[in-house]
């Protein structure tokens, strides 16, 4: 499969050893504290997997890339032996978010830029089939890419807001806030906003990387 081996590459050669993602604790912090269990949906390298498990949720981790779920069980396992409390065991599934078949339902779905690759079609699938797994009142956590992305239009054009990036050869589509509500229409919507944030490329020069952050529940 062309877009497993893109990933497992790309986590091949990035062992993120950076802290837990700001969108995992800002997550936890306003939503997911007093929750019971998370499902981490595309979870890559499960950095943000292991902080839920560290403040006690129940964590099921899902990715299609044989790599990055190797990454996430050696972090578990380094993790485990420097600490006299070790973190409660992480459920790792390996599925494509494409085609899910999970029959548990959770407390919260948390996808941080992972469902920003895929047609509009699929994309469309993959919201209404999370509407399922969640339980009643159950929240929903979703950052994508945004169409005011310093990278967008950059790439092969596929369909509207949706390229594929001519180095990494990955697809991206990038979301506006109105995008992110329709493919929430099952759900009821909190919020849904557009944040910027500076990025340092490797020739230290700054651009743009904007994204539309949402929360709903069922």
């Amino acid at each position: 499969m062309e877009a497993e081996k893109i990933w497992d590459n790309h986590w091949m050669h990035h062992k993120d050893t950076l802290p837990t993602t700001h969108f995992a604790t800002k997550s936890y912090n306003r939503y997911i504290d007093g929750k019971r269990s998370v499902l981490d949906l595309g979870c890559g390298d499960g950095k943000d997997s292991v902080y839920f498990a560290r403040k006690g949720l129940d964590v099921t981790a899902v990715d299609f890339s044989s790599q990055a779920l190797k990454n996430l069980e050696d972090s578990i396992a380094e993790y485990n032996s420097h600490n006299t409390l070790p973190i409660r065991d992480i459920n790792i599934i390996k599925q494509d978010i494409c085609n899910l078949h999970i029959d548990t339902q959770f407390d919260a779905i948390y996808a941080n830029l992972s469902l920003n690759y895929f047609d509009n079609k699929t994309t469309e699938k993959i919201f209404d089939g999370l509407y399922g797994l969640l339980k009643p009142e159950g929240i929903i956590l979703v950052k994508c890419k945004s169409i005011y992305d310093a990278k967008y239009g950059q790439g092969k054009k596929i369909e509207k807001d949706f390229y594929r990036e001519n180095d990494t050869g990955r697809t991206i589509h990038y979301f506006s806030e109105e995008y992110m509500r329709k493919k929430l229409h099952l759900f009821n919507i909190l919020r849904v906003i557009r944040k910027e944030s500076p990025h340092i490329t490797f020739n230290s020069t700054k651009k743009n990387e904007t994204f539309i952050e949402a929360v709903a529940y069922k």
